[in-house]
């Protein structure tokens, strides 16, 4: 019988963008964007890192070098097939997103708790032995129930309250009580990180769009095949904008957390 967990902490999912360390780049290299019938190429295929474009300017060459020229370009051409090389980053959900309480502050805060609530145990005061009692003993007849066999009042002020520990002492639990919170937190924040790593494919997709800088370059006059590009472009933005409400909820019941997501919709989301 699986036995839903329910939710015991809220936690906040963290977004910053810090700067990413060289190890985390690499590069790839994908087809030119060429469309049917000319080419292969699918919406998916469209990065505009790389496919947006100019054309270069003609030179022209005297006749001497036009065939030495032909020969290099057609053996650069065949040399590439048609492809191009881009830089590409990993693992972004490792460097941007962080949970509030993290894993540490959180170990802290319930040994904290635990400890506390001890404590307060303590504060009970044993009634039966108490000395306040001892005037109402007094008046008892010998026949009469007695819950001791003998009446000693405490002598010293920490025997007034209840310890915990002398019974606690031999349960596995309270033994190893550091040990368990830590495997329990540690199997929690596992699903979160789970969680984190689907993100990675819309952390690329935002990292892209942050990498086109400049879109005056969809004016230029030289811009490469505008009509293939431009509508993809658009569609790349639309689509995102759907994906991302889609697949990055407000919040999600992981294990022991229930985690928010409003801040990292907020920078995802295409503006």
């Amino acid at each position: 019988m699986h036995v839903k967990e329910v939710p015991l902490f809220f936690a906040e999912c963290l977004y910053k963008e810090f700067t990413i360390p060289s190890s985390y780049y690499y590069t790839d290299i994908i087809n030119l964007f060429e469309l049917p019938p000319l080419g292969r190429s699918t919406k998916d295929d469209f990065n505009p890192m790389v496919h947006m474009e100019i054309e270069p300017e003609e030179v022209k060459k005297s006749g001497d070098d036009s065939s030495e020229s032909e020969a290099n370009l057609e053996e650069s051409i065949d040399s590439m097939a048609n492809k191009v090389k881009v830089k590409k980053v990993k693992d972004l959900h490792k460097l941007w997103l962080n949970i509030q309480p993290d894993q540490h502050d959180l170990f802290s805060l319930l040994s904290e708790n635990f400890s506390l609530g001890f404590d307060c145990l303590k504060n009970f005061e044993k009634w039966s032995m108490h000395a306040d009692l001892k005037p109402y003993d007094s008046i008892l007849e010998p026949w009469d129930y007695r819950s001791y066999e003998r009446w000693e009042p405490p002598q010293e002020k920490n025997e007034l309250y209840l310890n915990c520990d002398d019974w606690l002492r031999e349960n596995p639990y309270y033994v190893h009580l550091e040990d368990n919170l830590e495997a329990l937190i540690n199997e929690a924040v596992s699903k979160i990180e789970i969680q984190f790593e689907l993100f990675e494919p819309y952390l690329y997709a935002y990292w892209v769009n942050q990498q086109i800088s400049d879109f005056s370059i969809i004016q230029h006059e030289r811009f490469r095949n505008p009509t293939d590009i431009l509508p993809y472009l658009l569609g790349r933005f639309v689509e995102q904008d759907e994906i991302f409400n889609e697949f990055v909820p407000q919040s999600k019941d992981l294990g022991l957390f229930r985690v928010k997501f409003n801040i990292l919709r907020n920078h995802l989301t295409p503006q």
